[in-house]
């Protein structure tokens, strides 16, 4: 997903590696905590609150998923490249703060808060996935086309996320699209000849929406309800033989079966998306329980 016209923050951004997280893990818990909070919690508690926000934010509805206190130290890392991005040979890819400073021309607010939002899907679901492959232990590694400079182009016309396998083979190549306002008119945006490029493409192979959005698609069969109607459309223009139209309306039923096998789930709201972009802080608070200037360390305020 293009994004242009970051302002960067001044803030220097320590980043601890993941064996330093773990050899200060108990060391440095109950300091934290202490200096945090007037009425600490034990160390137990406080993993405990972690591990319950990190299972909550992975969570999709009814469908629990238990976060294993073990995995904590790893999935700081995770949510560090979040917020803060990552540093990849030389090449700084953005996080949730950097994007939160991204300019809004206040005569275009919705539609400059709407791409910006996007960005903030991608490095949110980018989190997501790696978080649930890490309770799954599954091995695939989901990373930014931004945060692999050496197979992609910085704002890959083509190419959003990309995931491998344990053993480095690539699997899936992402566009994601968070575009209308609800799971029609994001399939109605779909459905035309500018998306062809990633449709017929041999350079994409999925196309990833908004949680809600797909869950409308799926649950409302709305693919399959217009390609009924389009077909009920042919038979009346073959009566008419009005060849253009019939054409027309083959192009559109193709363009939807593509679209059929291509979509993919994001594992994030349109919702969560802009409230990341809007309040990064506290999207972040909802997920480790601080409240926290988002320009300080994850490692000083979660160290477990």
């Amino acid at each position: 997903m293009k994004f242009d016209h970051i302002e960067k923050t001044q803030a220097k951004v320590e980043h601890f590696g993941l064996g330093e997280k773990q050899k200060y893990l108990h060391s440095e818990l109950e300091n934290r905590i202490g200096a945090l909070e007037e009425n600490a919690l034990s160390v137990d508690e406080r993993t405990r609150e972690i591990t319950d926000s990190i299972s909550k934010w992975l969570s999709d509805g009814e469908s629990r998923i238990d976060f294993d206190e073990s995995k904590i130290p790893e999935a700081i890392e995770i949510i560090d490249r979040m917020i803060y991005g990552d540093d990849v040979q030389g090449i700084h890819t953005l996080g949730l703060e950097e994007i939160s400073g991204g300019r809004i021309n206040e005569e275009f607010r919705n539609a400059n808060v709407r791409q910006q939002a996007g960005l903030a899907a991608e490095v949110i679901g980018t989190a997501k996935d790696n978080m649930l492959s890490l309770v799954n232990d599954t091995g695939i590694k989901t990373f930014r086309a931004d945060d692999k400079p050496y197979l992609y182009d910085k704002n890959d016309p083509y190419v959003d996320k990309v995931t491998f396998d344990s053993e480095g083979k690539r699997l899936e190549r992402i566009q994601v699209r968070f575009i209308g306002h609800d799971g029609e008119s994001c399939l109605r945006k779909l459905n035309t000849p500018a998306m062809d490029k990633y449709l017929y493409s041999d350079e994409v192979d999925k196309i990833e929406i908004p949680a809600d959005f797909y869950d409308e698609i799926r649950t409302g069969k709305l693919i399959e309800k217009r390609l009924e109607s389009l077909d009920r459309q042919i038979e009346r223009v073959k009566e008419l033989r009005k060849r253009g139209a019939a054409e027309t309306i083959w192009e559109q039923m193709d363009r939807l079966k593509k679209i059929n096998a291509m979509l993919k789930r994001s594992s994030v709201t349109l919702q969560d998306a802009i409230n990341a972009r809007l309040n990064p802080s506290e999207y972040i608070h909802s997920i480790i329980k601080e409240k926290t200037n988002i320009s300080q360390n994850i490692s000083a305020y979660v160290k477990i």
